[in-house]
């Protein structure tokens, strides 16, 4: 970012490195501790990922981090329900909910400057008292364990103090072998499409990792060479 790379240590104590020169400097030490992960730069702010699907931001020189708004539970479940109750939108909200109950596997950014998150979903069965007004629905709960994503475009105040997040789409991504319980997603994005390997500890899925790895660096390589 403005001609620095950023890096934080073990002990949240932020430094930069400056190319030009070939010289590092010490910054300012993390305001608040806690886990964060997947950090990274839209603009000139930097974002990150928090416990129970919290998603943070900060200018990189401050590391004062606060929460972007509009993305708390009742958000996810609005969104999943799009303003009527039936069993595939209750089931719907349940699964976005699921997103700031668990927490986020992975948070990346897109092309249009939007943030990208995944999370996992496995509902055995969901009981009445769950969930409001699901006495008018029957949900059975997902039989395998579900990677979903989600697009969240945000929105600085005009005064600068606060960033909203805006659910902007949100989709099953892939359905996993229930006893794949570690789940890594890596993304990258090759002509502005954006695309996804998992790798799971499920063995029989080694090989198709690796053949999509090939199949995206030769995507990537004519890109380049078109």
């Amino acid at each position: 970012m403005e001609g620095k790379v950023y890096a934080v240590d073990e002990e949240d104590q932020s430094f930069y490195y400056l190319p030009r020169q070939g010289i590092w400097r010490r910054g300012n030490q993390d305001s608040k501790p806690g886990n964060r992960k997947d950090w990274c730069a839209i603009g000139k702010l930097l974002y990150c990922c928090g416990t129970r699907g919290r998603i943070l931001w900060c200018e990189p020189d401050k590391l004062d981090w606060r929460e972007v708004s509009g993305l708390d539970d009742m958000q996810w479940l609005l969104f999943g329900l799009r303003g009527h109750y039936s069993s595939e939108t209750v089931m719907l909200g349940w699964k976005l909910y699921s997103a700031t109950e668990n927490g986020f596997s992975r948070l990346t950014t897109n092309s249009r400057g939007n943030i990208v998150v995944f999370w996992k979903v496995h509902i055995p069965k969901i009981h009445k008292d769950d969930f409001p007004c699901i006495r008018k629905v029957h949900i059975p709960g997902t039989k395998r364990l579900e990677l979903w994503c989600a697009e969240i475009s945000l929105k600085r105040s005009p005064e600068g103090g606060e960033i909203r997040g805006t659910i902007e789409c949100a989709n099953l991504v892939s359905e996993l072998d229930p006893l794949s319980y570690t789940v890594k997603v890596l993304c990258s994005i090759f002509c502005h499409r954006i695309y996804i390997l998992l790798r799971t500890t499920n063995l029989d899925n080694m090989f198709l990792l690796a053949k999509l790895s090939a199949i995206l660096w030769i995507l990537h390589g004519s890109k380049h060479h078109s």
